[in-house]
């Protein structure tokens, strides 16, 4: 290989690796519906720690969606009156929508016909193949009750999530970050850290972590996310002091950028040309 052929080659992999990793601006994103609540987060006590979450109309919805892992920060509730009595279930599904990558990434909260729907319409039993059944399945696995599932006490326990409302408090999803990098759209959903604060059911242990559910449609493919392990934020929501506590991790491998895929095209090509070379020459 030339002195010349070797520095163009290593220039092309630097710049092509550079277009690979380098994080994508996802640009703005909106929300479509009302029912939504936005969360800013202040230091509460002046220790230069933000460290509390409240609700806040006037928040910058951007700034919320920037932080990451190791710095959520305030959050979006999607479908916020969920939890009210009376609440339509069936209600049509919040969602926040923005590019990122070469596609647009939409989420959405969740309504009864997410959780149930078969096709030929609602099956509310623990039976079949609604999310329902297969969400609380690896939520009892999750919490050490996965010898229960499928059977007598699984369907007990089913029903009394059920009657509680449990699926109407995980279907509205606290979106806190949208972190575009490494190849991966990285999705931060603030929830407890202990959902014993929030579930007094038997089969749920204290210190119990499991995340509301989130459905996403990016790239042609529509599917649902959520997590069973949470990192502490060190924030807690002004009005109930428990809340926003824990930081969820949900990803979906990101399309990339068309110029992304134009650099990685042009490595090959040389990486081929290159090899041709050396064929020739030996």
């Amino acid at each position: 290989m030339t002195g010349l052929t070797q520095k163009l080659l290593i220039g092309s992999i630097a710049a092509a690796t550079t277009l690979a990793a380098a994080p994508a601006f996802a640009g703005s994103f909106t929300v479509s519906g009302t029912d939504y609540y936005l969360y800013d987060v202040r230091d509460s006590n002046g220790d230069g720690v933000l460290d509390q979450t409240y609700r806040n109309p006037s928040a910058s919805l951007d700034a919320i969606l920037a932080g990451n892992r190791s710095n959520p920060g305030g959050n979006i509730e999607l479908f916020a009156s969920s939890e009210r009595a009376g609440t339509n279930f069936f209600a049509p599904q919040v969602t926040l929508s923005g590019q990122v990558g070469s596609e647009t990434l939409t989420l959405s909260s969740l309504n009864a016909n997410d959780w149930f729907s078969t096709g030929s319409g609602n099956n509310y039993t623990y039976s079949g193949n609604t999310l329902a059944t297969r969400w609380f399945n690896s939520l009892l696995t999750a919490a050490g009750q996965g010898g229960i599932v499928g059977k007598a006490l699984g369907q007990l326990a089913f029903n009394q999530f059920l009657n509680g409302g449990g699926f109407q408090r995980s279907s509205d999803p606290n979106i806190s970050y949208i972190d575009h990098s490494a190849g991966k759209i990285n999705i931060g959903l603030a929830g407890h850290f202990n959902m014993k604060d929030v579930y007094n059911y038997a089969f749920i242990p204290n210190g119990f972590q499991a995340s509301e559910v989130v459905k996403y449609t990016y790239g042609g493919v529509t599917n649902y996310l959520y997590n069973f392990n949470a990192t502490a934020t060190g924030l807690k929501e002004l009005s109930d002091g428990k809340s926003h506590s824990g930081n969820y991790e949900v990803s979906v491998a990101a399309i990339p950028e068309p110029s992304t895929m134009v650099g990685l095209m042009s490595l090959g090509g040389i990486l081929a040309a290159t090899k041709k070379r050396k064929v020739k020459a030996s």
